[in-house]
């Protein structure tokens, strides 16, 4: 599984969460 697949999922899942609070999903990627 390569980086970018992993954050196009989290990306995916918070988005499915609702969670609004996008410094905390970059910190997250980053």
């Amino acid at each position: 599984v390569s980086t970018n697949t992993v954050k196009y999922h989290l990306k995916n899942l918070y988005q499915k969460l609702g969670i609004s609070n996008r410094s905390e999903i970059t910190s997250v990627l980053e």
